[in-house]
């Protein structure tokens, strides 16, 4: 019986496979962590700079930038309160480049509903914005997911501006 040898293809056809299959495991997109409203931690959170407050779950963690605020749970951003204009948020794949799905509401103002697929890279998550004109720009409410679950309607529901 002979020895089988390996030769250059060989290996190059094996690590290009092993390479693929870390590849799909790290970047296919996976069910975002939800949290169960009725265990989660309420509390205000209020943005002084933005003028509005809403409720959210403590074991949310914010991470703020120069639009607004983002809020993550066990590292998924699961939602995104930004003011910003509308080519702004086109350039960055957000609401601003889609057509608006209805008319809404959000604190007691009129504004319309997105629903929309962003892409970070090959891969997408559905979101749900609302928004809504604010001191001249647009304010964005907006969730990761195909619709809202009890969490994100709470989140939602206590959403208020403050009087200006």
């Amino acid at each position: 019986m002979s020895e089988r040898r390996w030769g250059a293809l060989d290996l190059f056809v094996i690590a290009g496979a092993l390479a693929l299959g870390l590849a799909l495991f790290v970047l296919l997109p996976r069910e975002l962590p939800r949290l169960d409203p009725a265990t989660a931690s309420w509390m205000t959170y209020e943005h002084e700079a933005l003028g509005f407050s809403c409720e959210l779950p403590r074991e949310y963690r914010a991470e703020t930038d120069e639009d607004g605020v983002r809020f993550r749970f066990e590292g998924a951003p699961l939602v995104s309160i930004s003011l910003t204009t509308r080519e702004r948020a086109a350039d960055r794949g957000l609401w601003g480049e889609h057509d608006p799905v209805g008319e809404t509401e959000l604190g007691g103002r009129p504004g319309a509903l997105y629903r929309y697929e962003h892409y970070d890279g090959p891969f997408g998550m559905p979101v749900v914005s609302y928004v809504v004109p604010y001191r001249g720009r647009f304010l964005a409410v907006e969730f990761r997911n195909t619709g809202l679950d009890a969490v994100d309607r709470r989140v939602l529901g206590s959403f208020r501006f403050r009087e200006e």
